[in-house]
């Protein structure tokens, strides 16, 4: 994903096409932050869900052999 917006960023750089006189490269990295933090919380809620399906599991064994 990164890879893919770094190589859009620059072959779009050299064209210097503005939009409300805003280089369309600013525009592009600034919708970038949002896709950024989208990942950023996608990857957390995974993280997360993924370390507590863990506790639960070490959970049960605790109670199993207790």
């Amino acid at each position: 994903m990164l890879i893919a917006v770094i190589v859009l960023v620059f072959a779009w750089w050299p064209t210097d096409i503005y939009f409300y006189e805003i280089s369309l490269v600013g525009w592009l990295m600034f919708g970038s932050l949002f896709i950024w933090l989208l990942l950023t919380i996608i990857y957390v809620r995974w993280m997360e869900s993924i370390e507590d399906e863990t506790l639960d599991e070490k959970d049960e064994k605790e109670n199993d052999i207790a």
